[in-house]
């Protein structure tokens, strides 16, 4: 009777290693390009369909009408910027953790809150002197900053399983605004200053995202939650 030798299975070293967390640069340029991309056509989505019709709603005498006419203009403005900001860095986060659509979906809901507090303040009547810039860089500092927490606030919900540093998101967002409106009026005597304000949020949010994954990829990983 023979004795069968089984082969001897020597694991390679990679074999043994967790999986590591997305390259820096790469994932921050990936992140930055899209959201750029993303505001790019919202803000294209903005003036060709929603430009118009927000000037007749503020040019109406203040009342119901108005006031309905101003929402249905900033409604879907919250919904598509949400939407399209949403999908692209949904896209990125896939590559790296196992993302449902829940990002997307609280996005839009964070956008379309903030742009509620917009009709809270065009109804009270102090909104016409920034108008011409609420599709590039948003209104005054205090509403953007509130914009950020709103959102960042909403987009956390989708986070916070990763850990307690996913709090830090909130902040990273609020940055974010406050970079984008800051860039775009110091370079406002340039034609392209809403853009490079766009790249400046890109730049911010996907640094956040990159250091909130780097932190939390331990955990990420014994969950089982990571790409592989």
């Amino acid at each position: 009777m023979q004795n069968k030798i089984e082969p001897i299975h020597v694991a390679r070293a990679d074999e043994d290693l967790p999986p590591q967390p997305p390259e820096f640069v790469q994932t921050l340029f990936f992140w930055a390009a899209l959201t750029t991309l993303g505001l790019f056509a919202f803000n294209l989505y903005y003036r060709v369909l929603l430009a118009n019709r927000l000037t007749a709603a503020l040019s109406a005498p203040p009342g119901p009408a108005a006031s309905l006419a101003l929402l249905l203009v900033l409604l879907p403005a919250g919904v598509a910027q949400g939407f399209i900001l949403g999908l692209a860095q949904w896209y990125v986060l896939r590559r790296a953790v196992k993302s449902d659509y829940r990002w997307i979906a609280l996005t839009i809901l964070g956008w379309t809150l903030s742009y509620g507090l917009y009709l809270g303040y065009v109804s009270a009547g102090g909104f016409s002197q920034t108008v011409d810039v609420l599709g590039d860089s948003g209104s005054l500092l205090p509403f953007e900053i509130l914009r950020g927490l709103v959102v960042g606030a909403c987009q956390w919900l989708a986070l916070r399983a990763w850990g307690r540093p996913t709090w830090l998101w909130i902040g990273v967002v609020i940055v974010a605004q406050i970079v984008n409106l800051s860039v775009s009026r110091w370079l406002s005597d340039l034609p392209v200053a809403p853009a490079i304000g766009w790249v400046a949020n890109g730049l911010v949010t996907g640094a956040g995202m990159v250091f909130l994954l780097r932190a939390c990829w331990a955990g990420l990983v014994a969950r089982g939650q990571v790409v592989e």
